[in-house]
Protein backbone atom coordinates (compact mmCIF):
# COMPACT_ATOMS: atom_id res chain seq x y z
CA UNK A 1 0.00 0.00 0.00
CA UNK A 2 1.05 3.61 -0.70
CA UNK A 3 1.89 5.40 2.53
CA UNK A 4 2.11 9.20 2.47
CA UNK A 5 3.02 11.24 5.53
CA UNK A 6 1.10 14.50 5.90
CA UNK A 7 -2.33 15.98 6.43
CA UNK A 8 -5.31 14.03 5.18
CA UNK A 9 -7.32 15.80 2.45
CA UNK A 10 -10.65 15.22 0.75
CA UNK A 11 -12.62 16.17 -2.35
CA UNK A 12 -14.40 19.55 -2.63
CA UNK A 13 -16.92 20.37 -5.35
CA UNK A 14 -15.79 23.10 -7.78
CA UNK A 15 -17.64 25.60 -9.94
CA UNK A 16 -17.54 24.48 -13.58
CA UNK A 17 -18.71 26.47 -16.61
CA UNK A 18 -18.26 25.97 -20.36
CA UNK A 19 -14.80 27.52 -20.50
CA UNK A 20 -12.93 26.56 -17.34
CA UNK A 21 -13.02 25.15 -13.85
CA UNK A 22 -13.02 27.84 -11.18
CA UNK A 23 -11.59 27.31 -7.70
CA UNK A 24 -13.57 29.64 -5.44
CA UNK A 25 -11.72 30.46 -2.21
CA UNK A 26 -13.29 31.99 0.88
CA UNK A 27 -11.53 34.60 3.01
CA UNK A 28 -11.92 32.34 6.01
CA UNK A 29 -9.81 29.74 4.17
CA UNK A 30 -6.67 31.86 4.04
CA UNK A 31 -7.04 34.48 6.80
CA UNK A 32 -5.08 32.35 9.26
CA UNK A 33 -2.33 31.72 6.72
CA UNK A 34 -1.99 35.45 5.96
CA UNK A 35 -1.73 36.16 9.67
CA UNK A 36 0.95 33.47 9.97
CA UNK A 37 3.26 35.34 7.55
CA UNK A 38 2.32 38.90 8.57
CA UNK A 39 5.59 39.78 10.34
CA UNK A 40 7.91 38.13 7.86
CA UNK A 41 10.81 39.51 5.79
CA UNK A 42 12.28 38.21 2.56
CA UNK A 43 16.05 37.84 2.96
CA UNK A 44 18.50 37.46 0.07
CA UNK A 45 22.28 37.98 -0.12
CA UNK A 46 23.56 39.48 -3.36
CA UNK A 47 26.29 37.35 -4.90
CA UNK A 48 26.26 34.34 -2.56
CA UNK A 49 23.80 31.72 -1.33
CA UNK A 50 24.42 31.08 2.40
CA UNK A 51 23.28 27.98 4.24
CA UNK A 52 20.31 28.02 6.58
CA UNK A 53 22.46 27.65 9.70
CA UNK A 54 24.58 30.64 8.67
CA UNK A 55 21.47 32.78 8.14
CA UNK A 56 20.06 31.65 11.50
CA UNK A 57 23.33 32.63 13.20
CA UNK A 58 23.33 35.99 11.41
CA UNK A 59 19.74 36.69 12.53
CA UNK A 60 20.61 35.84 16.14
CA UNK A 61 23.70 38.10 16.17
CA UNK A 62 21.95 40.93 14.33
CA UNK A 63 18.52 40.98 15.98
CA UNK A 64 18.77 38.66 18.99
CA UNK A 65 15.38 37.65 20.32
CA UNK A 66 13.59 39.99 17.91
CA UNK A 67 13.73 37.29 15.25
CA UNK A 68 12.14 33.88 15.69
CA UNK A 69 13.92 30.66 14.88
CA UNK A 70 11.49 30.20 11.97
CA UNK A 71 13.73 30.64 8.91
CA UNK A 72 12.47 29.16 5.66
CA UNK A 73 14.61 28.46 2.59
CA UNK A 74 13.24 28.96 -0.92
CA UNK A 75 14.64 26.79 -3.72
CA UNK A 76 15.94 29.92 -5.48
CA UNK A 77 18.29 30.60 -2.56
CA UNK A 78 16.53 33.30 -0.58
CA UNK A 79 14.96 32.98 2.87
CA UNK A 80 11.90 34.07 4.83
CA UNK A 81 12.56 35.27 8.40
CA UNK A 82 9.74 35.82 10.90
CA UNK A 83 9.72 38.49 13.62
CA UNK A 84 7.71 39.20 16.78
CA UNK A 85 5.36 42.03 15.80
CA UNK A 86 4.99 45.11 13.61
CA UNK A 87 7.02 47.50 15.79
CA UNK A 88 10.04 45.25 15.48
CA UNK A 89 9.52 44.95 11.71
CA UNK A 90 9.62 48.75 11.41
CA UNK A 91 12.91 48.84 13.34
CA UNK A 92 14.42 46.06 11.21
CA UNK A 93 13.50 47.90 8.00
CA UNK A 94 14.78 51.28 9.22
CA UNK A 95 18.17 49.91 10.31
CA UNK A 96 19.29 49.06 6.77
CA UNK A 97 21.72 48.44 5.17
CA UNK A 98 22.74 44.97 6.28
CA UNK A 99 25.68 42.92 5.02
CA UNK A 100 26.54 39.23 5.04
CA UNK A 101 30.28 38.60 4.52
CA UNK A 102 30.52 42.09 2.98
CA UNK A 103 27.76 41.31 0.49
CA UNK A 104 24.64 43.53 0.55
CA UNK A 105 21.41 41.96 1.75
CA UNK A 106 18.00 42.42 0.17
CA UNK A 107 15.58 42.61 3.10
CA UNK A 108 11.93 43.32 2.28
CA UNK A 109 8.69 42.94 4.25
CA UNK A 110 6.48 40.15 2.98
CA UNK A 111 3.12 41.29 1.64
CA UNK A 112 0.05 39.38 0.53
CA UNK A 113 0.07 41.47 -2.67
CA UNK A 114 3.69 40.66 -3.56
CA UNK A 115 5.08 37.80 -5.58
CA UNK A 116 7.83 36.56 -3.24
CA UNK A 117 10.23 35.44 -5.95
CA UNK A 118 9.97 38.39 -8.35
CA UNK A 119 9.98 40.94 -5.52
CA UNK A 120 13.28 39.72 -4.10
CA UNK A 121 15.08 39.42 -7.41
CA UNK A 122 13.76 42.63 -9.00
CA UNK A 123 14.80 45.38 -6.56
CA UNK A 124 18.30 45.07 -5.09
CA UNK A 125 20.88 47.32 -3.39
CA UNK A 126 23.61 48.33 -5.80
CA UNK A 127 26.84 50.30 -5.37
CA UNK A 128 26.79 53.37 -7.61
CA UNK A 129 29.59 55.83 -8.33
CA UNK A 130 29.22 59.49 -9.29
CA UNK A 131 32.54 60.45 -10.96
CA UNK A 132 33.71 64.05 -10.46
CA UNK A 133 30.66 64.96 -8.38
CA UNK A 134 31.26 68.59 -7.30
CA UNK A 135 32.30 68.77 -3.65
CA UNK A 136 29.62 71.29 -2.78
CA UNK A 137 27.02 68.62 -3.66
CA UNK A 138 28.19 66.20 -0.96
CA UNK A 139 25.85 67.36 1.82
CA UNK A 140 23.43 64.67 3.03
CA UNK A 141 20.30 66.45 1.82
CA UNK A 142 21.85 66.95 -1.64
CA UNK A 143 23.00 63.33 -1.87
CA UNK A 144 19.49 62.14 -1.06
CA UNK A 145 18.10 64.18 -3.94
CA UNK A 146 20.74 63.03 -6.41
CA UNK A 147 20.42 59.37 -5.40
CA UNK A 148 16.63 59.54 -5.61
CA UNK A 149 16.93 60.16 -9.35
CA UNK A 150 17.92 56.48 -9.65
CA UNK A 151 15.46 55.11 -7.07
CA UNK A 152 15.94 54.80 -3.29
CA UNK A 153 19.30 55.91 -1.81
CA UNK A 154 20.21 53.85 1.27
CA UNK A 155 23.48 55.35 2.48
CA UNK A 156 26.69 57.09 1.45
CA UNK A 157 30.25 55.95 1.97
CA UNK A 158 31.92 57.22 5.10
CA UNK A 159 34.54 59.20 3.21
CA UNK A 160 31.79 61.22 1.50
CA UNK A 161 30.64 62.71 4.79
CA UNK A 162 34.18 63.11 6.12
CA UNK A 163 35.50 64.16 2.66
CA UNK A 164 38.76 62.25 3.11
CA UNK A 165 38.67 61.15 -0.55
CA UNK A 166 37.34 63.54 -3.16
CA UNK A 167 37.77 61.84 -6.54
CA UNK A 168 34.19 60.56 -6.79
CA UNK A 169 31.06 59.97 -4.77
CA UNK A 170 29.75 56.51 -3.97
CA UNK A 171 26.34 55.50 -2.65
CA UNK A 172 24.41 52.31 -2.00
CA UNK A 173 21.11 52.69 -3.86
CA UNK A 174 18.14 50.37 -4.11
CA UNK A 175 17.54 49.96 -7.86
CA UNK A 176 15.17 48.06 -10.11
CA UNK A 177 17.47 45.83 -12.16
CA UNK A 178 14.72 45.07 -14.69
CA UNK A 179 14.93 48.66 -15.97
CA UNK A 180 17.84 50.06 -18.03
CA UNK A 181 20.43 51.71 -15.79
CA UNK A 182 20.80 55.46 -16.31
CA UNK A 183 24.28 56.51 -17.47
CA UNK A 184 23.76 60.19 -16.62
CA UNK A 185 21.32 62.29 -14.62
CA UNK A 186 20.56 65.97 -15.05
CA UNK A 187 21.26 68.10 -11.97
CA UNK A 188 20.26 71.73 -11.52
CA UNK A 189 23.05 73.12 -9.34
CA UNK A 190 24.18 76.61 -8.31
CA UNK A 191 21.92 79.35 -9.71
CA UNK A 192 19.89 76.52 -11.30
CA UNK A 193 22.63 75.90 -13.87
CA UNK A 194 22.17 72.36 -15.16
CA UNK A 195 24.94 69.81 -15.67
CA UNK A 196 25.05 66.14 -16.62
CA UNK A 197 26.30 63.93 -13.81
CA UNK A 198 27.77 60.58 -14.84
CA UNK A 199 26.52 57.41 -13.15
CA UNK A 200 28.61 54.24 -12.99
CA UNK A 201 28.10 50.86 -11.35
CA UNK A 202 30.73 50.05 -8.75
CA UNK A 203 31.74 46.39 -8.68
CA UNK A 204 33.52 46.70 -5.36
CA UNK A 205 31.33 45.97 -2.35
CA UNK A 206 32.44 46.96 1.14
CA UNK A 207 30.87 47.96 4.43
CA UNK A 208 32.67 51.28 4.95
CA UNK A 209 29.52 53.35 5.26
CA UNK A 210 28.64 56.40 7.27
CA UNK A 211 27.26 54.29 10.09
CA UNK A 212 29.93 52.75 12.30
CA UNK A 213 27.41 50.83 14.37
CA UNK A 214 26.21 48.86 11.37
CA UNK A 215 29.76 48.26 10.19
CA UNK A 216 30.63 46.87 13.62
CA UNK A 217 27.65 44.52 13.54
CA UNK A 218 28.70 43.26 10.11
CA UNK A 219 32.23 42.43 11.32
CA UNK A 220 30.80 40.07 13.94
CA UNK A 221 29.47 37.88 11.17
Amino acid sequence: PLIVRGKKLGFVSLIINKRKTCVQLQSSDFDLEIDKWRFTFMFDVIGIKPRSNAVRKFAHLQWGELATTDIFLHDDGFFLIKFHGNVICIKVASDRPYFFNRKPIVLKPWSVNNDVQSEVLKVVPEMVRFPSLPLYHWADNLLRRIGSALRVPICAYEYMSQQTRVSYGRMLIEVDITNPRAKTITVAGVDEVEFEQQVAKCNRVSHNFDNKTRATKEKKN
